[in-house]
């Protein structure tokens, strides 16, 4: 084989490399976007999930029948829900 014909099949395959390297850019560029958009959902349901616990808890409860003590420690509880979503709110607004 020549130089001239090796070289011609060097050239080749290093056009084809380059395309299967332009090709899995690409797909790259789409798989971040999708895991992106992945991502944003999985923190909305993560919100929606924790705000349905939330409700659940609070709905189970009859306040008429706690304790003071009790009644504190829902307090305690209910705040710290709140707290939780406003973190997942504002984490949701970042974006």
């Amino acid at each position: 084989m020549s130089h001239d014909e090796q070289i011609r099949q060097i050239r080749q395959k290093l056009n084809l490399l380059v395309k299967r390297c332009k090709l899995l850019e690409q797909e790259n560029i789409k798989l971040k976007e999708e895991n992106s958009v992945l991502a944003e959902q999985s923190k909305q349901q993560s919100f929606s999930i924790d705000t349905l616990k939330s409700r659940n808890a609070i709905a189970g409860i009859q306040l008429s029948e706690l304790s003071s003590e009790d009644k504190q420690t829902l307090k305690k509880k209910i705040d710290m829900y709140l707290k939780e979503i406003d973190k997942c709110i504002a984490a949701i607004n970042i974006q």
